[in-house]
């Protein structure tokens, strides 16, 4: 064994407080085919023989510009009341501790945790099942719960959170590691920072539980192009009873070239972690053994986007993203001396191709992406069983604007195909005894989709969108249901109303309501083994989710200063009871924040309160208690003082300054405030 394995083992041992050592098909194919002659054609025709005159400028963000084809992530205009953006902006305000920390100001956003292989779940409108894409990198929903939270938050542009899935041209709906395919509920898009010029910088910060952290930028960006470094530490002892020690190293890397017609982006991030997996309260969960860590934890996430803009209608862009990850996962026990030491590893490829063409009022986008989804070791729940999974999708989206820009209608439509070359019978994590049955090559029956929506403004000032979205996917195949009843196939069905107002500066306000229908939704009911191998019974019902999003936001100037805020509720109705890991869903969730900015000074404060719901995850007593039912405050002040250009910053910050303990999941209370001071230099 490796002095590396021996540290870990001794931060595996009873104590568990020890401070981690410093380590360093058919139907997408001929719109494949038909893309790539669009894209070509185009220029040849219009162009002829003769040489393209490039003009050299300097390159801006036309790929988060939300009207730009570009953008590989564009949203129609009637998806766009469903989305938020959070900025780079937002994240300077708000001082969050990590990704999940940002993503818990959005609205209608939940995000809980969990001592478990899976720390992190976003739930959004009540919904679980999300992708991530992190500049063209595809991460799955559990994956990204274990390794976002080691993305540095000042290393963000912006995130945004399309809070449905009737955007049918972001990525696969179809999920990996889903049963029968279930299909995301939406995307959270992560795109990180570039240059706009020659910049440098550090970031210090210290704070409770011998928390601390450091960060260096240097970049600069040219008519030609632009390069952006990053690297950053944290570390932290986390609270002393509660296992919570982490330390993470991280390098961040973002390379582009090319012009106006042609460009080149890539990105490219490490990061090394050691991880302990918070500890569970004895007084309420048989977890409280469990002493687990993931040391290392080792993430690689890829990727280059190349962008063609043959003229001024057609535009194609090619994204190709990895994300590679593996861990020693360390499972002891204060009742058991050695700890079982289990490998993870984990690789998903994506190719994305997308092709715009744009005539006057008029846009249609085309794709086709494609996916592959390797773990060669097994992992979280499955270790030791090899997974593999391909999917395959296209789609086409049209749009057009009416009476000058004052109506858009859109329509799309997608087909998905899923094939898992290896699996188990079972999808979710509910723990039986017995050996898993495992399967090879199984096609599940194409999922299609449809969207339609329409924005309009009859009105000055006034935004009405509509929203209506299907799903069908076949029947599950090749699986046992429970009581041998055939397993009808499910659709799904949203709708989606929004009003905004945009002509009082002082409020801003917005108002969705959204309608979720799912028939014959699966699920495992009941397990069986026969022979030691345990197999899933599969049922089905039908469930119904609806509710209502309210949000206001506003810039109030002040005779000595600017004050802004932003408040947003949401309120759900027919949330299922007990679907995630034993969780119902809170029916409403509050956000706000305030924010004073006068000469050097700048000041917020924001406050999430979530409502009560109930857990029954591992309880000792196997009885549903409550959690939930909180409300957290941070707030942060800061003063800056300029020298010529270059500017040095000191910020106070709180997080949780309440000291609530509250929790997201049944056993894993929240540690409690955090104070801290961080020091940031600008050159």
């Amino acid at each position: 064994m490796g002095r590396g394995e021996q540290d870990c083992r001794l931060d595996s041992t009873v104590d568990g407080n020890r401070r981690m050592p410093w380590r360093t098909r058919t139907l997408c194919k001929p719109l494949a085919a038909a893309m790539l002659v669009s894209a070509v054609v185009p220029a040849a025709a219009d162009e002829g023989l003769t040489a393209p005159t490039v003009t050299v400028v300097a390159r801006g963000r036309e790929d988060i510009d939300p009207d730009s084809p570009r953008n590989p992530y564009r949203v129609s205009e009637s998806s766009r009341l469903a989305s938020q953006t959070l900025t780079a902006a937002d994240i300077e305000a708000f001082k969050p501790r990590d990704l999940f920390d940002l993503l818990d100001h959005a609205v209608g956003v939940h995000t809980m945790f969990q001592g478990r292989k899976v720390p992190f779940t976003v739930r959004i409108r009540g919904d679980t099942h999300f992708a991530f894409l992190i500049d063209g990198v595809y991460v799955p929903q559990n994956s990204a719960g274990r390794i976002l939270q080691t993305l540095p938050v000042d290393a963000i542009e912006q995130v945004e959170i399309v809070r449905d899935a009737t955007a049918l041209g972001l990525g696969t709906l179809v999920n990996v590691v889903s049963a029968s395919g279930a299909p995301n509920d939406g995307f959270i898009v992560i795109r990180t920072r570039r240059p706009s010029g020659p910049q440098a910088g550090a970031r210090m910060s210290a704070g409770r539980f011998g928390t601390m952290a450091a960060g260096l930028h240097a970049g600069t960006a040219t008519p030609a192009g632009y390069v952006d470094l990053r690297g950053s530490r944290y570390d932290t002892d986390g609270r002393a009873d509660q296992h919570m020690a982490q330390d993470s190293t991280s390098a961040l890397a973002t390379l582009g070239f090319g012009n106006h017609r042609f460009a080149v982006d890539t990105t490219i991030f490490r990061d090394r972690t050691h991880l302990q997996i918070q500890a569970a309260d004895p007084a309420v969960s048989t977890l409280w053994p469990q002493r687990w860590q993931l040391s290392p934890l080792d993430t690689t996430l890829a990727s280059a986007r190349f962008t063609a803009a043959w003229d001024a209608r057609h535009t194609t862009l090619l994204s190709l993203g990895r994300s590679h990850v593996t861990a020693t996962q360390y499972q002891g026990s204060v009742l058991v001396p050695d700890p079982n030491i289990i490998p993870n590893e984990e690789t998903i490829d994506t190719l994305d191709l997308k092709h715009t063409f744009r005539t006057g009022p008029a846009l249609v986008r085309a794709g086709v992406q494609w996916l592959h989804w390797i773990t060669p070791t097994g992992q979280m729940f499955y270790e030791g069983v090899p997974r593999e999974e391909r999917l395959f999708g296209c789609f086409v989206q049209a749009e057009r604007t009416f009476f000058s820009g004052r109506l858009t209608i859109d329509a799309a439509v997608r087909r998905d195909e899923q094939n898992v070359v290896r699996g188990v019978d079972r999808y979710e994590p509910v723990p039986v005894r017995g050996t898993l049955q495992t399967f090879t090559d199984r096609r599940l029956p194409p999922s299609d989709f449809f969207a339609f929506g329409l924005a309009a403004s009859p009105l000055d000032r006034w935004r009405f969108t509509g929203r209506y979205y299907r799903a069908r996917q076949g029947g599950v195949s090749g699986v046992l249901s429970a009581g041998n009843l055939p397993l009808d196939p499910e659709n799904q069905h949203k709708a989606e109303f929004g009003v905004s107002h945009a002509g009082w500066p002082a409020f801003e306000p917005t108002l969705t309501l959204f309608d979720s229908r799912i028939d014959n939704a699966k699920a495992p009911v009941e397990y069986v083994i026969t022979g030691g191998v345990a197999r899933a019974l599969y049922g089905q019902r039908d469930v119904h989710r609806s509710g209502a999003e309210l949000q206001a936001q506003g810039r109030l100037p002040r005779r000595t200063g600017v004050l802004t805020y932003r408040v947003g509720w949401t309120h759900l109705i027919g949330v299922e009871e007990l679907v995630d890991q034993g969780r119902s869903a809170p029916r409403n969730v509050l956000t706000g924040s305030l924010r004073y900015e006068t000469g050097p000074w700048d000041a917020g404060i924001s406050a999430t309160q979530v409502g009560r719901y109930v857990s029954n995850f591992q309880a000792v007593d196997a009885a549903s208690h409550p959690i939930g039912d909180y409300t957290r405050l941070d707030i942060n002040v800061s003063r800056a003082v300029r020298f010529g250009t270059r500017e040095f910053r000191t910020t106070v910050f709180g997080r949780n300054v309440t000291d609530r303990r509250y929790q997201t999941q049944l056993g894993f209370p929240d540690p409690g405030a955090i104070w801290g001071v961080e020091f940031t230099l600008e050159l």
